[in-house]
């Protein structure tokens, strides 16, 4: 399986790889610091990216393949 962890992916560029990944057959999680947005491909996950333990709590749990 395929497993991407992407990071902006409800800012303009990230909001349109979404679909791009899904077609591609990749299991999708976003990080978002807002209540995430409604996608039923993607699986968002609420955390700062400066928070450096929520952030390695998150890689070890996800495991992404791909970033």
């Amino acid at each position: 399986m395929k497993r991407v962890l992407v990071t902006g992916a409800s800012g303009f560029v990230g909001r349109a790889c979404l679909p791009e990944l899904a077609d591609r057959g990749f299991e999708i999680h976003a990080i978002t610091r807002q209540v995430p947005c409604d996608s039923s491909a993607t699986q968002w996950h609420v955390a700062d990216l400066f928070d450096s333990p929520s952030i390695g709590s998150l890689m070890s749990r996800l495991q992404p393949t791909h970033l």
